[in-house]
């Protein structure tokens, strides 16, 4: 399809620009963003969908962004002082404002149905169902034919019916290939959003939140894959879909567009199926349209259109070649006369209607000045060629030999020719401009609107000279060869040439190989693949890398260095586009060749990319470990010093568990070190991975000021994520001091950070630390929206830490919620996963614990209580541990268990629990209060719950401080001492109440025992005789 403004052609099937006919040269990415905003132009696009669609899972700064749009407008003209074409709108994002007219393959001007031939009686037919549709018989409306049948523009015309109707209107034109899991739906959820949210205001809270991973955070290419291995969560997601259009439709009719529906992946298309069973009985309509025979379908895809074409409230409307008296309007249109009736039926059956083969055909035979001959059908059959490659073979034999040598050139540069590079590829360079006319007088090649520039007149006829005059494998290198020559001289003739020449020199050379020599092929393929780097193209770097990895194969000696060089770069690109695991081989690919070459830069390069940023799950790798041990041992010289001290400190975070006093001084070294340096990036680097051995539960202000370091370094690296993750580490220290006021200074400089630059890792912090500070407030609700919507964008992020935080989260949240009995299995699976964190073997007890099973919660514990918790290790863990531990031991009157864990706690009375990085648990004297109860020291006890109702008073802890002050009423209650009955009773009810107001089931239920223990009834009053007591802990 193209698009025209002004002198503007946008090619949107051929990915190119031209002004005034002549090509414009521009950016990729530019390129990218300019059709998504002339595509979308009746409406906003959003900065966050810009940055989804055309920078998919990859890291955009603003100014990157504002460069590319800088770069698009100045490409069409419009960059002067008001904008005439694209319009910024503050903060929110983009509009194409522009008038804009649609042509589509080989049409001049042709932007509205009421100019297309044929097809009328179809049209009026698609109009009857569409209405009947919108007056509450929805369906789904399927649009199939062959590759330039017409489905789009039908499409189109469909979306002009529907905004004639008022109806709300939201097209997806053109799904990736390949596109990520439910991307075509993020799409119509998002645009629903903005365009109805009334729509979404009125869902239930759980329909709300079954769509949390499909409508939020702006990343149309995000992935939810945790829904392919949830069915419970994919029926909760189809039926969401299926609410909101409910709703939509209480306002009025809707329409839904999904362009190249083969494209879209297998669970889209069986959402399509489920939402279509829910139309039968709503105001609205989903258009998809589908190439059925594609090539590269895949047979889930296939699986999952059968069962779409089984629907019983689906129109499958079929578009085939032109017919009849259609067929006989659009060939007198392109004759320019009328013609017999025996033409029409010759060429409708050589060509099934196809409308480029009957335009081709009718050139074919316009020189023959035979259009009024009376000639017979099988006479007229006779003249028409069969098939392309048929069809213009007569032409090609009527060329001369210098014609048909350049337009075997001109087939392999592409589809659009410049004449300066065709003349300069021409091996008959005094006959090119008459092989030109004689190209142009056969139809074989067109000129543009401005005559500047040249063309094949289809895709399927540049496919065809190519495969008629370029047979063999050495004809094209030969050629390829060529081509190269020729932009080399372009662009030492003209320095102005930026790096978009780079991809086009590379493609030709590396085709040309061995015709151009294998390492300069191979040197151009990895130029091309950094370009594709800095345009955040990683998929386009990775296939670059391979490709000039499988130049190098052939080479011989083997060039070791270049190879390495060129495997570890194919690995980073790896990492972005596949996953760490799936990089895995290469990056020890990399390590291979690099100790083959003996460069120990690239095999130190190549192990801290195979070790990437340490993780919080306790888990070595022995293959890391040793790849940086290596490292270690051939990084002797002295300008390799940065390298070394990286390899030292990673190898310190590695080995943290296996040998914490080697870990300890490699950190040390490799700390002073880097500072030495003054180098911010290998210094944040370095102390990201003290960060991992320098905690201590006694010095958290020592904590605080490694990350705060941390945070500044890291943002003089520009390395952003690092500079979130020292914030993060601030508030988990701020938070271990119950400073709250400093906790939310640093979560909001990570806000700011997302902000800037929304990175998956950073815009996940924010929403663990908000739902962090969610949870400390008591609100429930939000807590869970923002870690339902961590989880969703942890599914984007390759490390497994990230999961670990966002279910630490959901599985308090569900422990305080009384849903304990959900998470008790994915608790036992953590402790088993990860058997160096006994923090899970706590917090499997304590769910057990909330689940009613106390003597399997002293199970899971046993092995710490046998140790007497000394296998705990010195790390952020620690004090959890021994928390979720003496809820177990309190719960359970285990006096001995409770001694030992008291003793351990008792110098940490002033500070706070954390699980993970951001769970508040509790002040340390919370627990001691607990402790001191079953030890039967009940003054001591109300002392330490005196002590943490303050903290948690000043922290804002709601469930935290009615959980205290259960506990204490209970220390009353065990006392027994003058007045304590009433100060138990008066506790107690203040708890009640405040827990049975919100949505605390945990703490009412523990509210609610206790209230029984006191002989109260319904939390009001109490029995005439005295409870007996019962020594147990809170």
């Amino acid at each position: 399809m193209r698009f025209r403004f002004d002198d503007i052609e946008l090619d949107g099937d051929h990915f190119e620009l031209r002004r005034a006919g002549r090509l414009v040269s521009i950016q990729p990415k530019a390129l990218e963003l300019l059709l998504l905003l002339v595509r979308n132009r009746d409406r906003l696009v959003a900065v966050d969908e810009i940055l989804a669609a055309v920078w998919p899972g990859v890291v955009v700064t603003p100014s990157s962004l504002k460069r590319a749009v800088s770069l698009a407008r100045r490409a069409i003209g419009d960059d002067g002082s008001v904008a005439r074409k694209i319009a910024t709108t503050s903060r929110r994002g983009y509009r194409f404002i522009a008038p804009v007219t649609i042509t589509q393959e080989g049409e001049t001007d042709r932007g509205s149905w009421n100019r297309y031939v044929g097809r009328n009686a179809m049209l009026a037919r698609l109009g009857a169902s569409l209405d009947d549709a919108f007056n509450g018989h929805g369906r789904i409306i399927l649009l199939a034919g062959e590759p330039g049948i017409g489905k789009t523009k039908t499409a189109e015309w469909i979306v002009d019916r529907a905004r004639d109707s008022r109806a709300e209107v939201v097209t997806v034109w053109g799904i990736p290939t390949a596109s990520p899991t439910f991307w075509a739906w993020t799409c119509v959820l998002r645009r629903l959003a903005d365009a109805s949210p009334e729509s979404f205001d009125r869902l239930m809270p759980n329909q709300r939140a079954a769509l949390t991973s499909l409508s939020s955070g702006g990343e149309a290419h995000d992935s939810p894959s945790r829904f392919r291995g949830s069915e419970t969560a994919r029926f909760q997601a189809y039926e969401g879909m299926s609410a909101v259009l409910r709703q939509v439709a209480r306002d009025r009719p809707f329409l839904i567009v999904l362009d190249d529906l083969h494209a879209a992946d297998a669970e889209s298309i069986q959402m399509l199926e489920y939402v279509g069973r829910s139309l039968g009985s709503i105001p609205g309509a989903i258009v998809a349209t589908l190439r059925e025979r594609d090539a590269h379908i895949t047979r889930a895809q296939l699986a999952a259109i059968d069962g779409l074409l089984r629907l019983g409230g689906l129109e499958r409307w079929a578009l085939t070649g032109l017919t009849g008296s259609d067929l006989s309007e659009y060939i007198a249109q392109k004759a320019g006369t009328d013609v017999p009736e025996n033409l029409r039926l010759a060429l409708e059956r050589q060509t099934n209607g196809n409308p480029l083969l009957v335009d081709q055909s009718i050139r074919s035979i316009e020189s023959t000045q035979l259009f009024r001959t009376d000639l017979s059908a099988d006479e007229w059959a006779n003249l028409l060629p069969q098939g392309i490659l048929h069809l213009i073979s007569p032409k090609l034999r009527q060329l001369s030999g210098e014609a048909v040598d350049l337009l075997g050139v001109a087939s392999v540069i592409g589809l659009e020719l410049d004449p300066d590079l065709l003349r300069r590829c021409s091996p008959h360079r005094d006959g090119f401009e008459e092989a030109i006319a004689q190209s142009l007088e056969q139809g074989l090649l067109l000129r543009d609107d401005s005559g500047s520039r040249l063309r094949f007149p289809h895709a399927l006829i540049r496919g065809a000279v190519h495969e008629a005059l370029v047979p063999g494998a050495r004809e094209s290198r030969a050629l390829h060869a060529r081509i190269h020559s020729a932009l080399e001289e372009a662009a030492r003739s003209d320095a102005a040439i930026d790096g978009g020449l780079t991809s086009e020199l590379a493609r030709h050379a590396c085709a040309a190989v061995p015709a151009v020599d294998p390492m300069k092929a191979a040197a151009l393929a990895e130029r091309a693949a950094e370009q594709s780097d800095r345009l955040f193209d990683f998929e386009g770097a990775a296939t670059w890398c391979e490709r000039g990895l499988e130049i190098l194969a052939d080479v011989r000696p083997i060039p070791l260095a270049e190879r390495a060089a060129l495997t570890l770069r194919l690995a980073h690109a790896q990492v972005r586009t596949q996953g760490l695991e799936r990089a895995r081989a290469t990056f020890l690919s990399a390590c291979d060749a690099a100790r083959a070459c003996g460069r120990a830069d690239l095999l130190a390069m190549s192990a801290l990319g195979l070790a990437n940023r340490p993780n919080s799950t306790g888990q070595a790798d022995g293959e890391v470990s040793s790849l940086l041990e290596e490292s270690l041992s051939m990084l002797v010289d002295p300008e390799h010093e940065p390298l070394r001290v990286r390899a030292s400190s990673r190898l310190a975070a590695e080995i943290r568990y296996d040998d914490p006093a080697l870990a300890r001084r490699l950190a040390d070294r490799s700390l002073a070190a880097a500072r030495a340096l003054l180098d911010p990036e290998v210094l944040s680097q370095t102390l990201e991975d003290c960060t991992f051995l320098q905690w201590s539960q006694s010095d958290p202000a020592a904590w605080i000021a490694l990350n705060s370091e941390l945070a500044v370094q890291a943002r003089l690296a520009n390395d952003l994520d690092l500079a979130v993750s020292g914030h993060k580490g601030c508030v988990s220290g701020a938070l271990e001091l119950g400073d709250i006021a400093t906790a939310a200074r640093e979560t909001r400089a990570c806000e700011r950070i997302a902000t800037d630059v929304p990175t998956p890792y950073a815009r996940w912090w924010v929403e663990v630390l908000s739902a962090s500070r969610a949870l400390i407030s008591g609100d429930f609700e939000d807590a869970e929206r923002r870690i339902l919507e961590s989880m969703r964008i942890a599914d984007r992020i390759d490390s497994p830490e990230v999961g670990i935080e966002a279910r630490a989260q959901i599985c308090y949240l569900r422990v305080e919620q009384g849903r304990a009995a959900e998470i008790v299995e994915a608790a036992r699976e953590h402790v088993r996963l990860f058997p160096r964190q006994p923090t899970w073997r706590g917090a499997l007890a304590r769910i057990l614990l909330a689940d009613g099973q106390l003597a399997e919660a002293r199970q899971a514990i046993a092995p710490l209580v046998a140790s007497r918790f000394e296998d705990v290790p010195r790390d952020r863990g620690w004090l959890a541990t021994h928390a979720l531990s003496a809820d177990v031991v309190a719960s359970a009157g285990d006096a001995s268990a409770a001694a030992l864990i008291e003793e351990r706690l008792r110098p940490f009375a002033g500070l706070t629990t954390v699980l993970g990085s951001a769970i508040y648990y509790g002040p340390v004297a919370h627990y001691l209060g607990m402790l001191s109860s079953v030890l039967g020291r009940y003054d001591e006890a109300i002392a330490h719950y005196d002590e943490a109702l303050r903290a948690e008073q000043k922290a804002g802890a709601s469930v935290f401080s009615l959980r205290t002050r259960i506990g204490r009423a209970r220390a009353y209650h065990l006392r027994d001492g003058a007045g304590d009955r009433s100060r138990a009773m008066q506790g107690l009810r203040e708890a009640l109440g405040a827990s049975e107001a919100r949505p605390y089931a945990l703490v009412a239920r523990e509210a609610r025992e206790l209230a029984v223990l006191l002989g109260m009834r319904d939390g009001h009053g109490s029995a005439p005789a005295r409870a007996q007591r019962r020594p147990r802990g809170a």
